[in-house]
This record gives C-alpha cells, sequence and structure tokens, in this order.
C-alpha cells in the first residue's frame, strides 16, 4: 500500500541519468538494492522500489555496455560481482581470496582457454582518454579514497598482458616488500632515538617519551628478527635485500646498536598492563615473518 503522505515527483531526464549513475557507483563497490534504497531515501529521491528497481536495472544496462563485452547484462553483473568482491578481498589483505576471484573471473572470460590455444589475449580498447591522463585520476581518485571512481577507472582501462618469467612477479613483489620493512624500521628508529635525546634533555613528558622508546625500541627489534627470520626462509641475507633497495647507511651502521638497546619482554609486558592491554597483542619474531610471508605467497601460489 503507498503511503498517502509521500508526494512522489515525476524526475526529469537529467535527474535520471544522474541517479543511474550514481546506482552504478553503489553497485560497482558491491551495494545491493537495500543500499540503494537507503541512499535513496538519504538523498530524498522520494520514489518507489519499482522505480529503483527499473534505476538498478538501467545501471546493469550501463555497465555491460561499458565494459564492451558481448555477453551484456548478465556477464557485465557477473564482472562487476566478481570486482567488488575482488576490491574489497585486497581492503581486507585477504590475499587468497583476492586471488582466487581473480581465477574465477579469468575462467569465466576464458581466457584460460585461450591460453592452451597458445594464444595470447591483446589490449582491449574501452576508452579514448589517454593512460597518462586515467593514471593521474586514479591516484587522486585514491587520495580521496574514492573507491566508486577507482572502480570505473579500472573498468575504463584495457587490459595488456607481458611475457614474463612466472618468477618476475614474486621478484618485483620480495623488492617491493623490502622497501616497505626498510621504511617501516627508519621511522620506528627516528621515534625510539628521538624518545631517547627527549629523555636524556629531561623533558618535562618524561613518562610519554619513556613509553615512545620502549614500544618503538621493542618493534624495531622484532621486526629486525622477523625480517631475518622471513629471508632465512627465502635462502638469502636480510641485509641483501636492504642493501638492494636503500642506498642509506643507517639501518646498516647502527641497527645492530638500536637493536642491543631494545627493552626486555618484562618491560614491554609492565608497560602494555599499565596501559590496560594484554601482553599477547606484542609482535614476535615468528608473527612479523608469518605477515611478509603471507604477502609474498599470493604471487607463488599456482
Amino acid at each position: 500500500m503507498s503511503n498517502p503522505g509521500k508526494v512522489i515527483v515525476k524526475s526529469d531526464k537529467a535527474t535520471v541519468v544522474r541517479r543511474i549513475n550514481e546506482v552504478l557507483r553503489i553497485i560497482l563497490v558491491g551495494g545491493d538494492f537495500e543500499e540503494i534504497r537507503q541512499y535513496a531515501e538519504a538523498q530524498g529521491w522520494g520514489v518507489c522500489d519499482r522505480q529503483l528497481r527499473r534505476y538498478q536495472e538501467r545501471a546493469y544496462q550501463r555497465f555491460a555496455q561499458q565494459t564492451h563485452r558481448d555477453q551484456k547484462q548478465l556477464m557485465g553483473r557477473h564482472l562487476m560481482q566478481r570486482r567488488a568482491l575482488y576490491a574489497r578481498a585486497i581492503k581486507t589483505n585477504d590475499i587468497r581470496t583476492a586471488l582466487n576471484v581473480l581465477r574465477d573471473e579469468a575462467a569465466l572470460q576464458g581466457l584460460y582457454e585461450l591460453g592452451k590455444q597458445g594464444e595470447l589475449p591483446g589490449p582491449v580498447q574501452t576508452t579514448s582518454v589517454s593512460r597518462r591522463e586515467r593514471f593521474k585520476r586514479m591516484l587522486a581518485a585514491k587520495m580521496r579514497n574514492d573507491q566508486p571512481e577507482v572502480r570505473l577507472l579500472e573498468e575504463l582501462s584495457p587490459t595488456v598482458s607481458y611475457a614474463l618469467p612466472d618468477t618476475q612477479m614474486a621478484e618485483m613483489a620480495i623488492h617491493t616488500l623490502s622497501l616497505m620493512h626498510i621504511a617501516e624500521q627508519l621511522d620506528r628508529a627516528a621515534v625510539a632515538l628521538l624518545a631517547v635525546l627527549r629523555l636524556s634533555q629531561g623533558d618535562p613528558q618524561s613518562a610519554f617519551w619513556e613509553e615512545m622508546a620502549i614500544l618503538h625500541g621493542w618493534n624495531f627489534s622484532v621486526e629486525r628478527e622477523g625480517w631475518e627470520l622471513f629471508a632465512k626462509e627465502l635462502g638469502v641475507r636480510a641485509s641483501w635485500l636492504i642493501e638492494t633497495n636503500h642506498r642509506g647507511v643507517f639501518l646498516e651502521y647502527f641497527g645492530d646498536q638500536l637493536a642491543a638497546l631494545s627493552p626486555e619482554h618484562g618491560e614491554v609486558e609492565k608497560l602494555l598492563e599499565k596501559r590496560g592491554q594484554s601482553a599477547s597483542e606484542l609482535a614476535t619474531a615468528q608473527s612479523v615473518a608469518r605477515s611478509w610471508r603471507g604477502l609474498l605467497e599470493a604471487h607463488l601460489a599456482r
């Protein structure tokens, strides 16, 4: 039964087009009909469920047109759903699920069959916007955390294939992980050393700086030990990974000294208890190595 107090106003063409685009954005990030309805109510559209479903249907049709696939609406919807799942998996760092989604999408598009025939899918041109412009827009969208814009730009970008050894991506990944490790360690070292300096100068906020020295000193030491364990599992020296990816000398010259100043486990545990936290939250070398291993594993899985 319709609400007698609700006034439904017929929308003009421009308004309808705008609403369809907004519905498409909601769909692209995995939103369902209920989320579309909530958004419409929040925006004061004043339309019934039947009209919202028309918007949803037209959004599906538009997506199918943008994908430039022969399998129109159904194919577009399934691709959209998989890419929304992929985005969510990446956001939660669920690499295994993300890889499974990519495999399923490849199977849906018949890419494995093309590979069996010895053919590689070539670039699919989907837009006249230059790569440079799309790249700049992508960076800006990610800076704003505008996920709908990111997904749309991804859909508009051609897919390309490169002939590379199957170890190449894993090798690129390990060097990227090395840069991440270096940046995080330099940050921990900077805070720990600043805290020690402040304490030596008799800073009035000594309690705060003492906590910073303990926590960042501990984290530096545990991360260093975990990284060495991770590198050992790969059969390489941890220092080689750092030297290959970083021209600085701080970690090489002063890493041992800073690690030697690291507080004992009991001291860190006492600090956490004081802050109402559990010692079980403390990282270990094994948990650090396991974390790095998980990030690399996606590039080594078959």
